[in-house]
């Protein structure tokens, strides 16, 4: 009997950012220098002013834009076009100031999405923070905080928590602290307070972070702290939108960007009848 061959994964990278364009050309110079398999590289821009629209254009990388509507909406962008529109097997979200720095950079993260559904970058200065682990595929670091410059998904995950809750605007663990409550990722703990809390899984990966730059100050953490107070109860999973209005506004930012890239004529008619289908207040979409 001959063995089945294994399919190759489907590999989708979503770059997120804002008014900085040289940034994100050395990110993607890196990505596409340091990833030997194929796969999809999606641009998600929040509302950029500089050359950064332009620039996507012009090398004919999918560029997902619109009005600067905060992180989680824009992380959504990339999320939701690389699972439900190219749906890949795995995604790896990754911030436009970081860049891999080894050939064949991807195959780790490929295959901690695979065996968790869910990771995160182990920056150098939260490693004094980690509560066991050694950073790699097996065992990697356990730790209580976590940030964003780097992010792997699998499509299971993606496809039973959805997406980040538009409600945040700023940096935040609401997504991944979601992941974790569904099994992807980590664990949950107890604390020394005597509450159960998600601890969150994070790879010992070689990036270089290029910016101190930051989006990040006291009145959006207020903010944050207040919403996810709100939503810690709702259901596991989340759609991009919260409103009708969000809805026709990320709809009309998701078709925008597709009617851009390559696609078959076949693949754009499915896409079109796909929009007919999608309802603001339906229960998750299923991939076709």
């Amino acid at each position: 009997m001959v063995p089945k061959l294994a399919m190759p994964v489907k590999l989708g990278i979503g770059v997120t950012t804002l008014n900085r364009c040289r940034k994100l050309e050395t990110c993607i110079s890196q990505l596409q220098r340091l990833t030997p398999q194929p796969f999809s590289l999606v641009i998600a821009d929040d509302g950029s002013e500089d050359e950064t629209v332009a620039t996507c254009a012009q090398q004919q990388i999918a560029c997902v834009t619109g009005k600067n509507r905060g992180i989680a909406w824009n992380k959504n962008r990339a999320l939701f076009f690389l699972h439900r529109i190219l749906e890949c097997d795995v995604i790896i979200l990754i911030e436009d100031d970081s860049y891999p720095n080894n050939l064949g950079w991807q195959t780790d993260w490929i295959e901690d999405a695979q065996k968790w559904g869910h990771v995160n970058f182990a920056g150098s200065w939260f490693r004094e923070r980690t509560l066991s682990g050694t950073g790699n595929i097996d065992s990697p670091f356990l730790s209580a905080s976590l940030s964003g410059q780097c992010a792997a998904f699998s499509r299971q995950a993606l496809s039973v928590c959805g997406f980040m809750d538009s409600r945040f605007k700023s940096y935040g663990y609401e997504h991944s602290s979601r992941l974790v409550r569904a099994g992807f990722g980590g664990e949950m703990r107890m604390t020394e307070r005597g509450e159960l809390e998600p601890h969150y899984f994070l790879l010992a990966a070689d990036l270089t972070v290029s910016s101190n730059e930051s989006y990040r100050n006291e009145e959006s953490l207020a903010f944050n702290w207040i919403a996810w107070t709100k939503m810690y109860g709702d259901p596991i999973y989340r759609h991009p939108w919260r409103t009708r209005e969000d809805f026709l506004r990320f709809r009309g930012e998701i078709k925008a960007a597709s009617r851009c890239t390559n696609f078959s004529p076949a693949r754009r008619l499915i896409l079109e009848a796909k929009w007919a289908r999608w309802c603001w207040a339906s229960r998750p979409l299923r991939s076709s």
